[in-house]
């Protein structure tokens, strides 16, 4: 029947209707010479159901299926696509590959390089060579990757997307090697990593997820470990309920370019924001590294209710000469000093159903030109506190010494 293939082939075979499928005992093998085994030339959008076996010959320019203006490749529970160069090659229009086995390439194993690309994926897919990302689209995208998919690179990036937004939600596996990301999303957008996926980005330093280009958004509630942490170029916004390390010394999150958004309800290491923002550190959230907990350049506001620790004795500091703000909730824990950077900032104790302690003021807590006490809020000062010269502390709630306040600025409230 025309459009099916049930045998093997052992040449390279030219799509001659629009839909094209290889039945499970059907086989488009290529032998030694470099080539494409599945050729859909210009002007039609192909479309290729795989069942069976797709494997070109060579190592230079081959690849299992080449759509020239874009189509749709679905490779079935029983079917393969194995390159020694690039599995799915599709040099114009756009692209949809639904993966549910196995797609192995020395290169990229799905490659949309002039048109917006679509991945869903249930299976495996991996470059196990030394110059391609498992999969690249490079005028934006979307990858879903299922509970059940494994993407891999050996030795570059597990998904990358370029140029245009891209939007990748993981709840298997994405890993990047080589020292490079896990996802890398050079025009901005969107990832969400859910409650089982893990990301890992190559040991050697770089970010499990990288985006630059334009603002970007990080959901995690799984895994990102193996390497610098999440990096956003651009500004944007982390959100996270699981847990975001790696290999690297105070492997976290960084954001330059633009303002930063940081809420956290996990664990995670170092926070930068070179560009200014926020971090919310909810109270089952802990941020904690090897530098600066949270270390803010610009106009910054941290809130915490949980705990934040720097391995350098700093748990938190602002640089710059700005208003910044650090509002602590009731049962906060600041392992190393919190710094408020300039005779403008405010540290904020804030009201919550319990009453609060704070030990330290002058000493642990420094810098700040204001310390209010939030309408009410009920907080002890405990231990040997200092309100600094030129300070001025106002209870606007009830405030009680424990122990000892000296007090060289003023006192309102």
């Amino acid at each position: 029947m025309a459009g099916t293939i049930s045998t093997t082939i052992t040449a390279s075979y030219t799509l001659s209707v629009e839909t094209t499928t290889i039945l499970s005992t059907g086989a488009v093998l290529v032998g030694a010479v470099n080539g494409y085994a599945i050729v859909g030339q210009g002007g039609t959008a192909w479309t290729v159901f795989n069942a069976g076996s797709i494997e070109p010959g060579g190592t230079s320019a081959s690849a299992g299926i080449v759509l020239d203006a874009g189509g749709y490749v679905s490779n079935a529970a029983t079917g393969t696509i194995t390159s020694d160069y690039c599995g799915i090659y599709m040099p114009t229009g756009n692209g949809t590959v639904v993966n549910d086995r196995g797609i192995t390439a020395v290169r990229s194993d799905v490659y949309v390089k002039t048109g917006t690309g679509i991945l869903i994926n249930t299976g495996s897919i991996a470059a196990i060579g030394t110059t391609g990302a498992a999969i690249a689209f490079v005028q934006g995208g979307y990858v879903s990757n299922a509970a059940s998919g494994v993407i891999s690179s050996a030795q570059r990036t597990g998904v990358y997307i370029a140029h245009a937004a891209g939007t990748v939600v993981n709840a298997g596996q994405i890993n990047g090697g080589g020292g490079k990301a896990g996802v890398n999303l050079s025009g901005g957008g969107s990832l969400i990593n859910q409650v089982n996926g893990t990301i890992t980005g190559g040991a050697t330093g770089h970010s499990e997820v990288y985006m630059t280009g334009a603002a970007g958004t990080v959901t995690n509630f799984g895994l990102l470990t193996g390497g610098s942490g999440v990096a956003l170029f651009a500004g944007g916004t982390v959100i996270n309920d699981g847990t975001i390390g790696g290999t690297v010394a105070g492997a976290g999150v960084f954001i330059t370019g633009a303002s930063g958004g940081v809420v956290n309800a996990g664990l995670m290491g170092n926070v930068g924001l070179a560009s200014g923002g926020a971090v919310t550190n909810q109270a089952s959230g802990t941020i904690a590294g090897a530098a600066a907990g949270v270390n803010v350049n610009g106009a910054g506001t941290v809130i915490s209710a949980g705990t934040i620790e720097g391995g350098n004795g700093v748990a938190i500091v602002f640089g710059g000469s700005y208003a910044d703000r650090v509002v602590v909730d009731p049962g906060a824990v600041f392992i190393g000093t919190v710094n408020g950077g300039t005779a403008a900032s405010t540290l904020e104790l804030a009201s919550g159903a319990s009453a609060g302690t704070l030990t330290g003021l002058g000493t642990q807590f420094i810098k700040f030109a204001q310390v209010t006490v939030d309408a009410g809020a009920n907080w002890t000062l405990a231990g040997s506190d200092t309100n600094a010269s030129g300070a001025t502390l106002t209870n606007s709630g009830s405030l009680a010494v424990a122990s000892y306040l000296l007090n060289a600025g003023s006192i309102a409230g």
